[in-house]
């Protein structure tokens, strides 16, 4: 009986362990994807600065 106990408890810790994995997954993508719009935005403001200040060279 006790070694039935040690393969649910380690399932049940297996179980715990993956859920974890996928909530840790679905955080990196949700960062990845914020990371990205930043990044886009930093490239436009970026553009957009280079633009004003050719405009004044002019």
């Amino acid at each position: 009986m006790e070694k039935q106990e040690t393969i649910a408890s380690l399932n049940t810790e297996i179980a715990s362990i993956q859920k974890a994995i996928e909530e840790q997954k679905n955080t990196l993508k949700e960062k990845k994807t914020a990371l990205k719009k930043a990044e886009k935005e930093v490239a436009s403001l970026e553009a957009k600065k280079q633009r004003r200040l050719k405009q004044r060279l002019c």
